[in-house]
C-alpha cells in the first residue's frame, strides 16, 4: 500500500497492525504517511520501526509524535534520528526523553539541539549527559541550564567544555560552578574566561582555584578582579602569582591585600610592584617585608614611595637599602625618616647620601647621627652642612670629626660651634682648619684652647688672623 492509501485508515484500524506489519512498511512509504497515522501508532508499533524507517520521518511527522511515543523510542532508534529531525522536537517532546535516550545521543545530535531544547532538559536529563555530549553543546545552549542542572556535571564533564565554548558561557553559568568543578578547568579554559566571567566568580570560587590555575590568569583577567576577590586569595595563590601578574595589579587591588597576603609576597614579586601600589600598604603590612624583599625594591620605585611607607621601615629594613637605593631617596622621604631610622643607617649608607639629601636633614636628625656616622661623612658632605646643622652637633659628634672633615668646614660652621666643642679638636685638627674658615674662630674659641692646640696653629693660619684673634692667641700664650 502507498502512504496515501495507508493514511486513509482510522486510528482503530491502525491499532490492528501487528509490529511485523508496521515493520514491513518501506521507508519511502513511511515518509508519505499522514501525521494522524503516525500519531496513531502505539509505542510497540513505533518501536518496530527500523533505523531507515525512522530516518525517513519528516519534520511534520516528528512534530506529530506524542510525548509517550517519544519516550518509547529505543536507544538504537534515538541514535538513528538526524539533526534535522531533532531540531523540530518541541520542548515537551525533549522533556519526555528518558535518561537512557539522552545518553544515547551522538555528539552531532547533541550539537544540533537548540538552546530552547537544552533549556527544556530536566536535572535528571542533564545529569545523564556524558562528557562527550557536553563538549558538543554550544555556550548558548549550556547557558540555558539552571544551577541545579549545572550542579549535576562531573568534573570530567566540566573539563570537556572547550575553551572556545567556555568564553561564551553566561556569568550565571560561571557563578553556578562549584569549587570542584571550577578546579577542573585547565589552563586554556581559564585563559579563555572573559573579564565579565572573572568578575562573576564569587570569593569561594576564587579561593578554590589551584596555584596552577592562578598562574595562567592574564593581566587583563587579574585587572577585572574586585578588591573582595583579591582579598579572598589564599597566601599560596598570592605566592604563585608571576611577575607580570603582580605588576598588573592596580593600586586598589594591592591595597586590598591583608598582612598575611603581603607576607606571602616574594622578593621577586615585590620588585614588580610600582611605588604607588606599594605605598597603599599599611605599616603592619610593610613590617612583614624581609630585608631581602626591601632590598629588591628598585631605586626608581623607591623614589616613588610615600613618606608613610618610608617612615614605616624598621631599622633592619632600612639597613637593607644599598647605596643606589639610599641615593634615590627624595628630599621629602629623607625628611620623613625618624631619628631612630637615621641612627640605624650603616656608615656605607651614610656616605651614599647626596649633598642635597644632607641639606634637608633637620637638626633633630643631625643630632641623631652616631659618632661613627659623623666620622664617615665625606668632605663634600661636610662642606654641604648648613650652620644650623653643624650647630646641632653635640660635643661627642664634633669630637668624632677628622682633620680632613674639619678642613672642609666653612667659617660659618666653625663660628656656630661652642667653645667646649672647639676644645675637643686635636692639634692636627686645629692645624687643619682652612685659612678661609679662620674668620669663624672667635676669641672665646681661642681662649678655650690648651697650649698644644694654640701651638698647633700654622704660620699661614697666624698670618690670616685678625687683630682680635692675634691678641687672643698672645693672651693664650701668656697664660701658659
Amino acid at each position: 500500500l502507498s502512504g496515501a492509501a495507508l493514511s486513509t485508515m482510522t486510528s482503530e484500524e491502525v491499532a490492528t497492525f501487528s509490529t511485523d506489519e508496521v515493520a514491513a512498511i518501506t521507508a519511502k512509504v513511511v515518509s508519505a504517511l499522514s501525521t494522524d497515522f503516525i500519531a496513531a501508532l502505539s509505542t510497540d508499533q513505533l518501536g518496530a520501526l527500523g533505523a531507515k524507517q525512522l530516518a525517513a520521518l519528516t519534520s511534520d511527522q516528528m512534530s506529530a509524535l506524542t510525548t509517550e511515543q517519544v519516550a518509547a523510542l529505543g536507544t538504537d532508534q534515538i541514535a538513528a534520528l538526524s539533526a534535522k529531525q531533532l531540531a523540530v522536537l518541541s520542548t515537551d517532546q525533549i522533556g519526555a526523553l528518558t535518561t537512557d535516550q539522552i545518553a544515547a545521543f551522538g555528539a552531532k545530535q547533541i550539537a544540533a539541539l537548540t538552546s530552547d531544547q537544552v533549556e527544556a532538559l530536566s536535572s535528571e536529563q542533564a545529569e545523564a549527559l556524558t562528557a562527550t555530549q557536553i563538549a558538543a553543546l554550544s555556550g548558548a545552549a549550556l547557558s540555558t541550564m539552571t544551577s541545579d542542572e549545572i550542579a549535576t556535571f562531573s568534573t570530567d564533564e566540566v573539563a570537556a567544555i572547550t575553551a572556545k565554548v567556555v568564553s561564551t558561557l553566561t556569568t550565571d553559568f560561571i557563578a553556578a560552578l562549584s569549587s570542584d568543578q571550577l578546579g577542573a578547568l585547565d589552563a586554556k579554559q581559564l585563559a579563555a574566561l572573559t573579564s565579565a566571567q572573572v568578575e562573576a566568580l564569587n570569593t569561594d570560587q576564587i579561593a578554590a582555584l589551584g596555584t596552577d590555575q592562578i598562574v595562567v590568569l592574564t593581566a587583563k583577567q587579574l585587572a577585572a578582579l574586585s578588591t573582595e576577590q583579591i582579598g579572598a586569595l589564599t597566601t599560596d595563590q598570592v605566592a604563585a602569582l608571576g611577575v607580570k601578574q603582580v605588576a598588573a595589579l592596580t593600586s586598589d587591588q594591592v591595597e586590598a591585600l591583608d598582612s598575611d597576603q603581603v607576607a606571602a609576597l616574594t622578593a621577586t614579586q615585590i620588585a614588580a610592584l610600582n611605588g604607588t601600589a606599594l605605598s597603599t600598604m599599611t605599616s603592619d603590612e610593610v613590617a612583614t617585608f624581609s630585608t631581602d624583599e626591601v632590598a629588591a625594591i628598585s631605586a626608581k620605585v623607591l623614589s616613588a614611595l610615600s613618606t608613610d611607607f618610608i617612615a614605616a621601615l624598621s631599622s633592619d629594613q632600612l639597613g637593607a637599602l644599598d647605596a643606589k637605593q639610599v641615593a634615590a631617596l627624595t628630599s621629602t622621604q629623607v625628611e620623613a625618616l625618624g631619628t631612630d631610622q637615621i641612627a640605624a643607617f650603616g656608615t656605607d649608607q651614610i656616605v651614599a647620601l647626596t649633598t642635597k639629601q644632607l641639606a634637608v636633614l633637620t637638626t633633630g636628625q643631625i643630632g641623631a647621627l652616631t659618632t661613627d656616622q659623623v666620622a664617615a661623612l665625606g668632605v663634600k658632605q661636610i662642606a654641604a652642612l648648613s650652620s644650623s646643622q653643624v650647630e646641632a652637633l653635640d660635643s661627642d659628634q664634633v669630637e668624632a670629626l677628622t682633620a680632613t672633615q674639619i678642613a672642609a668646614l666653612s667659617a660659618a660652621a666653625i663660628g656656630v660651634m661652642a667653645s667646649d666643642e672647639i676644645a675637643t679638636f686635636s692639634a692636627d685638627e686645629i692645624a687643619a682648619i682652612n685659612v678661609k674658615a679662620l674668620s669663624g674662630l672667635s676669641t672665646d674659641h681661642i681662649g678655650a684652647l690648651d697650649s698644644d692646640q694654640v701651638q698647633a696653629f700654622t704660620t699661614q693660619q697666624v698670618q690670616a688672623f685678625n687683630n682680635a684673634q692675634l691678641e687672643a692667641v698672645l693672651a693664650a700664650y701668656a697664660a701658659f
